[in-house]
């Protein structure tokens, strides 16, 4: 939200450097000039595309399959505790989510439904545009669709337009692209979050998982619902060939849009279940056709039955918790708070976050032990997105000078984070006080530590005073 509030200058420079596009701040730039800025206000630009979304799913349901498929679908992409998460989200995501819906509504009523009126190709062609400007994953549709494009039986003229629709998308959204990208090449560039993930825990099946159910629910629940997810492709799979051209090419499109965003994540190590929620709509289709593939009708009301159950306890796990909230932390910190003390926060593009929430007058830094003398606003945009590899010598000077003099320091970072700085605290004889660990889905925690001699120096005040 802090870069859609900036000076039309200011936000013009850091929307062409950020990593992703500017629709989205573009768009709630112009929703909070009309509504203002409080915290529920400008969430509901997230809402109202993710309800967009649940009705667009339901109408693409029921023109492509049928009315209990498109309640079955509908209900899918409602039930998605991703999906309820992205909606309640100050982020692109659910815009993201519905221009994708939108794409390949247009894609398959060009070369599948083969309904083309004088508006289709120009309202296709600016679908495009908008997408590529919502989230630079955006690419991966346009890979879909052009892999769809050559298993299709598409004539010559058709397919060559569609190929200049895209090439045309591509050369407006490289007017954003290419003055983003310039600044980035350079060796910290190989440091990204998407080349030095850990996945040693996740596979392609925590990406199909968590875009149901969330990673908090019982294992057992996951396993069941892998296997449900499993059976679904396998039945997909095998009653593909038996399909008529026109629910083949539909089916195909469907697959794709359900799989390739998941198998990419996984070729580079990503399960961040956001980056692959645009495939929500897609998946929830297909696993709705399948469904109503079940001739017998007990057999069917039981299997989506149990299908949507399974949902219920991750779906109200995300709509009555908390999923991100600093309130404990910075409440705490405002009580506990000493004249010398200070916020240390990583990652350092919290620092912008905390400053919003937190009320009380001691300073707070990202930690960011790297030479420049960037801005915090244009240091974000540009390295938010990278691993941070200072030297050892370039961690020390920061973490003493930015400690030095202060009788006690508030550390946060979040949850499996890799923090090198309790343990610097620990090694420079810090005492530590107090860790408190946020409610919510993501986990926030704060450590408190003393400097080396707070005890003392509070002790010799205490006896002066009396």
């Amino acid at each position: 939200m802090h870069y859609s509030l900036l000076p039309w200058g200011k936000a013009i420079k850091y929307w062409l450097l950020e990593t992703n596009p500017f629709l989205y701040n573009l768009v709630l730039r112009g929703w909070i000039n009309i509504f203002g800025q409080g915290e529920m206000t400008v969430r509901i630009p997230s809402l109202i595309f993710g309800l967009i979304t649940i009705a667009f799913v339901y109408y693409l349901g029921q023109k492509w399959i049928s009315r209990r498929a498109a309640i079955v679908s509908s209900l899918i992409v409602s039930l998605s505790g991703i999906h309820l998460f992205v909606s309640t989200e100050t982020r692109t995501y659910a815009l993201f989510v519905f221009l994708t819906a939108l794409s390949f509504y247009w894609f398959i009523n060009i070369f599948v439904e083969q309904k083309i009126s004088r508006w289709t190709w120009p309202m296709f062609f600016l679908t495009q545009v908008l997408l590529l400007y919502s989230h630079l994953t955006a690419l991966t549709v346009i890979v879909i669709q052009v892999l769809a494009l050559v298993y299709f039986k598409a004539d010559n003229a058709a397919r060559k337009k569609l190929l200049l629709t895209q090439f045309f998308s591509l050369l407006i959204w490289s007017l954003w692209f290419i003055p983003s990208l310039l600044p980035k090449l350079n060796s910290r560039s190989l440091y990204g979050w998407f080349f030095t993930y850990n996945s040693e825990s996740s596979n392609i099946l925590t990406i199909l998982n968590t875009l149901f159910v969330n990673t908090g629910v019982p294992e057992f629940i996951l396993t069941l619902f892998a296997v449900i997810l499993l059976g679904i492709i396998f039945y997909a799979i095998r009653v593909f060939s038996q399909q008529e051209q026109k629910n083949k090419n539909r089916l195909f499109v469907l697959m794709l849009w359900s799989f390739i965003p998941a198998l990419l994540g996984s070729f580079f190590g990503q399960y961040v279940t956001k980056y692959f929620v645009f495939s929500l709509p897609g998946f929830a289709l297909l696993i709705a056709w399948t469904f109503d593939q079940i001739a017998d009708k007990t057999a069917r009301l039981a299997v989506t039955a149990l299908f949507l159950v399974i949902f219920i306890p991750s779906t109200l796990a995300i709509a009555t918790g908390p999923i991100f909230s600093w309130y404990s932390i910075t409440k705490y910190i405002e009580k506990n708070e000493t004249p010398n003390s200070a916020i240390l926060v990583i990652p350092f593009n919290e620092e912008l976050v905390i400053k919003k929430y937190y009320q009380g007058s001691i300073p707070v830094e990202g930690v960011y032990p790297m030479p420049d003398n960037l801005s915090l606003e244009e240091r974000i945009v540009r390295y938010n997105w990278q691993s941070l590899f200072p030297s050892d010598e370039e961690y020390e000077v920061w973490m003493a000078e930015h400690t030095k003099n202060r009788d006690k320091i508030f550390f946060l970072q979040y949850d499996g984070y890799e923090s090198n700085s309790v343990i610097w605290f620990i090694n420079h004889n810090w005492k530590f006080k107090k860790r408190i660990r946020a409610v919510g889905h993501i986990g926030i925690t704060m450590f408190e530590f003393n400097a080396p001699d707070y005890y003392q120096a509070t002790s010799s005040t205490g006896a002066r005073a009396n």
